[in-house]
Formats: C-alpha cells, structure tokens, sequence
C-alpha cells in the first residue's frame, strides 16, 4: 500500500475514532452539536493530529442532525429499544448507518471499521452485536435493491 493511501485512510480511522467521542458527547449532554464539532476541531488543529478534519466534521454533524432517521433505521434491525443500547454501541451503529446510507463508501469499509472500533471503546462482545446489526441492515437493502 503506498503510503499516501495509507495517512488517507489512517486519517479516515482517526476522524471515526473522534466522531464517536463526539457523538458519546453529544448524547450524553445534549450540548449542541456544533459547539461539540468546534471543541473536536480545535483539539485536533492543537494537537496536529493525524486526522481528516474535514471528514470528522461531514460524519460528526451529518450523524447528530440526522439521528432520527438513523435510530428509526435501526430499530428494524435491533431487537432492542435504542435506549437500551450502550451509549458507545449507540454512537457507533448511528455512525456506521450514516455512513451507509449517506456517504459513498463500500459497506464493507463501513463494517469493518464499525467493529474495530467497538473492539476498542465497548465491551468484549460488542462487535459481535454491532456487525449483526450492520450486515442484517446491508442485506436487507441489498434483497430489496435486487427486486
């Protein structure tokens, strides 16, 4: 891999990382959404941190103004109710069904990165849970795409 592909897509992991911070955040203290984007984004321009800026804020504030239509998703997939879910799990299902559903990225990317960082910030099982809900989601659309 060379290594300009390599910063992309570390950078790209970095900005998920963050974004679930910021979603973690957001839903425990319902601060607005837009102070959390501004506090993330100075952190990282302090600390010069390896990460897509740029990318954070487009999943980050994309994920928090569209958390309805992303928990109404979920719930057909999920047999539990959303208050229910870890809130760690929960910010990061509604970040791998936006990027589903809004950015042009291969589910697999989506997925694999969904469970990485659920191996990191949630219990030890989590990933299990979290790429259940993900792929029952992709195969659902993927059958009603191919009618």
């Amino acid at each position: 891999m060379n290594k300009n592909k390599y910063n992309y897509s570390y950078g790209r992991h970095r900005s998920r990382m963050m974004a679930i911070q910021a979603l973690y955040s957001w839903q425990i203290t319902g601060t607005k959404n837009t102070s959390i984007a501004s506090d993330f984004l100075n952190l990282i321009k302090f600390k010069k941190m390896n990460v897509d800026a740029e990318y954070f804020k487009k999943i980050f504030i994309g994920t928090s103004n569209k958390v309805y239509e992303i928990d109404h998703e979920l719930l057909k997939y999920t047999l539990r109710n959303m208050r229910f879910i870890d809130q760690v799990e929960r910010a990061i299902l509604r970040l791998g069904v936006f990027e589903l559903l809004h950015v042009e990225i291969s589910y697999k990317i989506v997925i694999d990165e969904a469970v990485e960082l659920s191996k990191k910030f949630c219990s030890e099982k989590s990933y299990k849970f979290i790429n259940g809900v993900l792929d029952k989601m992709i195969f659902n659309r993927k059958k009603f795409e191919d009618l």
